[in-house]
């Protein structure tokens, strides 16, 4: 039924593409599609908004005018607070007068009087404000305040003419064409009332005028600007099939609102995978979307200054003396032809980060420039080549004396801004590579074809360890990085504690579970790690610092709670209602608490609400320590666990030193026993080649005082958050050991076994990935092996 209803919207679209009236559809496909195609009326009322969204112009089939269309579609985009629809920009001058400016002005006088804010802006459509009216967040706060101070506010029907009283007037410089943009009269040159020509509007018109096609460029550049000023000429930004764009850090992006309509998501589709090799023809089929929303889409980015048009070779243009002895816009925007990081394709690796690398930057409050390239790679969700360069080259000005006279978070950042930096110059291996870097959430966003397009440019992917989420690619390029989504869900722990036969006590509690007590295993514990399912993307429930919204493909928290063993019954009842949980020890007590723990735990047999009053009496709720989140990878405790980095240094440590050592193992700087474990880890997977870590817990019997380290989690990727780790990680980055063509196709077939073998695993107890991969029933490992939990 899906299949047949997808059918027949395609068909639907075919037939509106083609502007193909209700008398020329064949009557089978009328009644075989009645449902979508509906009656001749149903049929021509639908024709309309369907060719808006296609950006279709309008037909001499449609039963409406053709002023009416382009009403009805200015209407459209204004009512949705869309960009100007500058793909009708000629037909809407020339049949109902309105320039881009006047549409912008009545859409802010619109939100004005009615006492809404500038974030109800879409960014695109702010960004085109700020640059054509002059009206930024700052200047329409005054705007407002100066409104509501004015006598007549409080008539709403003059709000609209005390608006206009408050607006600034057009920038001159702001709306400055590419010279190679189209530049078009409106209509013919009138003696505006009290209003003189000047010489250059005079010069520069007459130069227009007697040309059927003018490019700005061959026009006095403060001329043409006068006359944009005025409304006497408008721009057209014209891009072919065979143009191909380049888009630089952003500049004068405004962080609004999305409106979540088709062409604002081609749009951000279009910011990560528009590379300088790609035609936009090439690009379209990549994305397999219409070429015309492309075109469009691609136009916007250049008008928006987003995007730079990369001229053909040999291309050249007559420019007015002025361009270059006004200052000004020099010919960047397709006029000289840029270097591009595509001209060869080999040794071209890929560094994927999710959105707490963009936090590190935004918020630890670095350069201007920083700050740019941060808004980049959060917005745009890609840095070039050569932005990656300048993001190098801006990291390595910070001063970590600075940061840490700063204090707070400030020397964290800039330990993991170095660490990124490190890791960036050292895939870069003197020059040999070139890097280019993806947010893992716009790759997300892509469908499985255009990711696969996108990424098989690259000899390589490498992936920033702990990832909160992963794509699925199948190892084409290699990746060194989760090979699989279920890697970041609770599933790879089990896997792993299951296959080594070792690690803490954990239950995976499935959906609807209500409990009085905890199973007998983790009883011992003083503190647990619990971990929220998002059932809806089978991944941690996490949340973005940047946005403050949760995010399941492109998270950057990994929503592990440390809770105290009195809170942890009442937490897991009133989560569990909601989704799968996770729960695992991670301090155990020593045996002076275990007793006075057991005392608690007998008071459950009696109910719930006894035990809770009777805890809540000992004073052991509400205490700072009872439950905190761990908000990056470094919270952990130091004292309860210890990270080894993947793969092992290829240098030997001394056996001596190696049996003696308490401190640490030569390079790895870990306890030896931890060291043991990850070597555990490595053999039984076969993941020698794996660049990521092992992340080890001790745990302490209660009794006999015995200290053991066992696996706590396995993590693929670069590791940012540990400076001796990330140090020997890109030690080895910086040779071929890693990314030589035979190393990686090794490791390709490493992964996708290890890959298989986790999905075999997760088959065996879940619902399987049309569910979710959501657990069957509850399950429990006692430390040794993996079984169902049977509650009483």
């Amino acid at each position: 039924m899906a299949d047949r209803s997808n059918k027949g919207l395609n068909l639907v679209l075919d037939l509106v593409r083609t502007q193909t009236p209700w008398s020329k559809i064949p009557p089978e496909i009328r009644k075989r599609y009645q449902s979508q195609l509906g009656t001749e009326d149903k049929w021509e009322r639908l024709r309309i908004p369907w060719a808006l969204q296609l950006h279709l112009p309008h037909h001499t089939t449609m039963l409406i005018p053709k002023s009416k269309f382009y009403y009805r579609a200015l209407e459209a985009f204004r009512v949705k607070r869309m960009p100007y629809p500058y793909h009708y920009q000629r037909e809407i001058i020339d049949l109902l007068g309105i320039l881009p400016r006047r549409y912008y002005s009545e859409l802010i006088a619109t939100l004005l009087a009615s006492e809404r804010g500038f974030d109800e802006v879409p960014s695109f459509t702010a960004r085109d404000v700020v640059r054509l009216i002059n009206i930024d967040r700052n200047a329409y706060i005054r705007i407002a305040n100066a409104c509501k101070r004015d006598n007549q506010w409080s008539n709403v029907k003059r709000r609209h003419a005390v608006i206009s009283r408050y607006l600034p007037p057009p920038p001159l410089e702001e709306g400055t064409p590419d010279p190679w943009w189209n530049v078009w009269t409106v209509g013919a040159r009138k003696q505006e009332e009290g209003v003189e020509w000047e010489q250059k509007e005079l010069n520069a018109f007459s130069t227009i005028t007697q040309s059927e096609s003018t490019l700005a460029g061959e026009v006095s550049r403060t001329g043409v600007n006068m006359l944009h000023c005025r409304g006497r000429v408008w721009f057209e930004v014209k891009l072919t099939p065979q143009d191909r764009i380049t888009v630089p850090p952003l500049e004068g992006f405004v962080m609004n609102k999305l409106n979540r309509d088709q062409f604002e998501r081609l749009m951000y589709e279009i910011f990560v995978t528009a590379d300088e090799s790609y035609t936009l023809q090439e690009l379209a089929t990549v994305l397999n979307a219409d070429l015309r929303l492309v075109l469009d889409a691609a136009s916007l980015y250049c008008r928006l200054g987003f995007a730079k048009r990369v001229p053909p070779h040999g291309e050249s243009i007559a420019l007015h003396v002025s361009w270059e002895s006004e200052g000004g816009n020099q010919p960047t925007g397709g006029l000289e032809r840029q270097g591009t990081d595509t001209d060869d394709l080999r040794d071209r690796i890929a560094l994927v980060y999710d959105a707490s690398v963009v936090s590190w930057l935004m918020m630890g409050s670095f350069s201007a420039t920083l700050k740019q390239l941060s808004v980049s790679m959060f917005e745009v969700g890609r840095l070039r080549a050569k932005s990656v360069e300048q993001l190098i080259t801006e990291i390595g000005k910070l001063d970590r004396n600075t940061a840490a006279a700063a204090g707070g978070e400030f020397l964290e950042y800039f330990e993991y801004s170095a660490a990124l930096r490190r890791t960036l110059l050292s895939i870069q291996a003197g020059g040999k590579r070139k890097v280019s870097m993806f947010r893992l959430g716009s790759l997300a966003n892509l469908d499985h074809k255009t990711r696969a397009k996108l990424l098989e440019r690259y000899t390589c992917v490498v992936s920033i360890a702990p990832s909160r989420a992963t794509t699925e690619h199948d190892q084409n390029p290699p990746s060194l990085g989760p090979p699989s989504r279920l890697c970041r869900s609770p599933w790879m722990k089990l896997f792993l504690y299951q296959s080594l036969q070792s690690g803490p006590a954990s239950v995976l509690f499935s959906r609807g579970t209500r409990i009085t007590t905890l199973p007998h295993p983790l009883r011992k514990y003083r503190r647990y790690l619990v971990v929220e399912w998002d059932a809806s993307n089978s991944q941690v429930a996490s949340s973005n610092p940047v946005t403050g919204k949760t995010e399941g493909l492109d998270g950057s928290g990994n929503g592990v709670l440390i809770v105290h063993r009195c809170e942890i019954v009442l937490l897991l009842n009133s989560r569990i209602t909601l989704h799968p949980v996770f729960v695992q020890g991670y301090e155990t007590m020593e045996f002076e608490d275990s007793k006075q723990g057991k005392l608690r735990e007998r008071r459950t047999s009696s109910g719930h609400a006894r035990w809770a009053s009777a805890i809540m009496m000992a004073g052991c709720l509400k205490r700072d320590e009872d439950m905190r989140r761990i908000k990056s990878p470094n919270a952990h405790s130091k004292e309860l666990t210890a990270v080894v980095p993947l793969p092992f240094p290829t240098t030997k440590a001394d056996t001596k030193e190696k049996k003696n050592s308490i401190e640490g193992r030569g390079e790895l700087g870990v306890p030896v026993e931890a060291y043991e474990v990850a070597k555990r880890v490595v053999m039984e997977f076969g993941v020698g080649r794996a660049v990521g870590y092992v992340r080890t817990l001790t745990e302490i019997n209660p009794k006999t005082k015995e200290i053991k380290w066992i696996p706590l989690e396995l993590e693929f990727g670069v590791v940012m958050f540990q400076h001796n780790s990330n140090t020997t990680q890109c030690k080895l980055l910086e040779t071929d050991e890693l990314l030589s063509e035979e190393a990686l196709k090794s490791h390709a077939n490493d992964m996708t076994a290890f890959a298989k073998r986790l999905d075999k695993f997760v088959s065996k107890y879940s619902s399987g990935p049309g569910k979710g991969w959501l657990p069957r029933h509850s399950l429990l490992f006692d430390g040794h092996s993996l079984r169902r939990l049977t509650l009483a």
